[in-house]
Order: C-alpha cells, then sequence, then structure tokens
C-alpha cells in the first residue's frame, strides 16, 4: 500500500514537472512571439510618424509660401492705396483752400449779416468773397473733375474711405451751391437747414456708408460751420489712420491665415 501511494507521488511528480516545463516552454515562445510583434509594430509606428513629420513638415512649407506670396501681395497693394490716398486728400485739400472764404463767411457773420456783406463785395471784400465766384462750379455731377478722381481711386481706397471722401468733397460743392443760390435770390439761405448738405454730413460719420452715423455737434447754428469741418477732417483722418496702420490688411491677413488651415485640415 505503501509502495503504491510512494509510486503515484513520484508519477504525479514526475507529470507536474513534465508539464510546467511544458508550461514554461511555451509561455516563453508566447514571450518571444509578442516581442517580434511589439518590435514590427514599433517598427512601423516610427515609421508612420516620420511619414506624418514630413507630410506636416511639407504642409507647413507650403502655408508659409502661400503667406509669404499674400503678404508681399497685400504690402504692394497697401503702398497704392497709401498713394490713392494721398492723392485724394490733396484734391480734397485744394477744393477746401478754395471754398475757405465761405467757410469763413458762415463761420463769422450772422445770417442777418449774410446780404449785407455780399452787398458790399465792390466796395470792402475783407472775406476773399469774389473769389468764389471766379471758381468754377459744374453744372453736374458728372462733370466734377475731382469726383472723377476719386471714382479713379476707388478699388485703392475702399468703399469706406471713398464715400467719405466723396461726401466730403460734395459737401464743400454744396456749399458754394448754397451761397450762389443766395446771391442770386437777394436772401439769406442756412445751410443748417439744407437736407442734402446734412444728409451728406451724416454719410462722412457713417462707418458703413449706410446708417447714418453720429454728427459729433448739434448743428443748430450756422457759426458752427469750422467746427464741422474740423469734426469731418478728424474724421476722415481717423479712417486714413486705420488704412495706413495696417489695421484693415492686418484683419485681412488673420482672415487668410484662418481659411489656410481650414484647407489643410
Amino acid at each position: 500500500m505503501l509502495t503504491s501511494t510512494a509510486v503515484n507521488a513520484v508519477i504525479v511528480g514526475v507529470v507536474g514537472v513534465w508539464l510546467r516545463g511544458r508550461i514554461d516552454q511555451k509561455v516563453e515562445r508566447n514571450k518571444q512571439h509578442f516581442e517580434r510583434e511589439k518590435m514590427v509594430l514599433s517598427n512601423e509606428t516610427q515609421k508612420s510618424i516620420e511619414i506624418l513629420k514630413s507630410n506636416i513638415g511639407q504642409l507647413s512649407s507650403l502655408k508659409q509660401k502661400n503667406l509669404d506670396h499674400y503678404h508681399s501681395v497685400s504690402q504692394g497693394v497697401q503702398n497704392k492705396r497709401i498713394e490713392a490716398i494721398q492723392s485724394v486728400w490733396c484734391e480734397y485739400l485744394d477744393i477746401r483752400n478754395s471754398t475757405s472764404p465761405l467757410i469763413n463767411f458762415y463761420s463769422l457773420l450772422l445770417p442777418k449779416e449774410y446780404l449785407n456783406e455780399i452787398n458790399k463785395i465792390d466796395e470792402e471784400d475783407k472775406l476773399r468773397l469774389k473769389t468764389i465766384e471766379e471758381t468754377y462750379l459744374p453744372n453736374g455731377l458728372d462733370t466734377l473733375p475731382s469726383l472723377y478722381k476719386l471714382e479713379v481711386q476707388r478699388p485703392l481706397l475702399g468703399e469706406i474711405v471713398y464715400f467719405k471722401f466723396r461726401s466730403s468733397i460734395l459737401i464743400l460743392y454744396r456749399l458754394r451751391y448754397l451761397y450762389s443760390s443766395m446771391v442770386r435770390k437777394k436772401e439769406a439761405i442756412l445751410w443748417t437747414e439744407d437736407r442734402l448738405f446734412i444728409d451728406h454730413v451724416n454719410v462722412v460719420f457713417s462707418t458703413d456708408t449706410l446708417t447714418p452715423g453720429e454728427i459729433p455737434l448739434v448743428l443748430d447754428n450756422p457759426l458752427k460751420l469750422l467746427q464741422l469741418f474740423g469734426a469731418i477732417e478728424l474724421e476722415i483722418n481717423r479712417t486714413i489712420e486705420k488704412v495706413i496702420s495696417g489695421d484693415v490688411s492686418a484683419e485681412l491677413s488673420m482672415e487668410r491665415v484662418k481659411k489656410l488651415n481650414q484647407g489643410y485640415q
């Protein structure tokens, strides 16, 4: 009985050792297979990473080239825009200079003094009003040389700058027209009561050329004309500054970058 038990124990022990050896061998083979698979997968992953890096580098290079080209073109357009603004500004100043006697007329005299000053021009012309009569007053807007020059520069100026300059020029011509009508009709005419004049003033202070802008002073007195022109020219210069400083171009560049980034996603 003891001998049989001992034999069984030996057999069980031998079988256990054999099974453990087989299991260890299988585990080792599986481990080696796993390591080989891991190495292959690691190599493939590294290759994929390198390919992605290369593609990203090419896309970044292409995007940079596109941006450099855009900035180069944008800078060229910006230089032309500045030249156009300078040209139109000089045109406005010429008209403003020729109209200055009228600005002085409305800024220094009370309405009840208008006709008296006009009637004694031949005797005493302290405000140089005769120079107004000597200047050319076109029959229609299509015959205004200054507006034609402005129209030529319109693509470079942009719509907001264009309309601000256009209305500023028309305000000066409208003032000239009101004065001529006053001389002809022999009755005082107030620019503050002229609807077309005020409409153009609204355009100057508008931010989108369609919605009437908020005029920075109350136009309840014709003596405020000089103040009005000061405000108009300040508004024009503020708008010009935004263009020259590159604020507009910067906004366009940001939009361009967004579109390029969207295109590479």
